[in-house]
């Protein structure tokens, strides 16, 4: 809604050397996408993919450049890795004692999710 705010006011204020509002959104919503996923290629292949205009992709490519340096410099770390921190996983042992049969455990062939607590 911001890329459209200011997509607006650039149409009103340079009526014949802008693009029009619509194209602001785009370049918003991909460089929104772009900071907080950190995949700054990614956008620009789905707003290709989306709007097919080769002209979008370069004011796109810097945009999203620049809120991928932004958002690198406030957290280090991406919003995947930090989610997947949170979730502890135990991962079965290398070289699980299997039964006298022959068969395994199921425990010792499944990841067990457990939730997460802070110590």
């Amino acid at each position: 809604m911001m890329g459209a705010a200011v997509g607006g006011v650039a149409q009103k204020l340079f009526p014949g050397y802008t693009a029009g509002p619509g194209a602001y959104a785009l370049v918003g919503m991909g460089t929104a996408f772009a900071g907080v996923v950190r995949t700054p290629l990614t956008s620009v292949f789905m707003i290709f993919e989306i709007t097919r205009d080769y002209t979008i992709i370069v004011p796109l490519m810097i945009s999203n450049l620049i809120a991928y340096f932004i958002s690198h410099k406030l957290q280090r770390q991406p919003i995947y890795e930090a989610l997947s921190a949170q979730e502890v996983y135990t991962c079965p042992p290398r070289n699980p004692v299997p039964r006298p049969n022959g068969c395994m455990c199921a425990r010792q062939c499944v990841r067990c999710r457990r939730p997460y607590r802070r110590t």
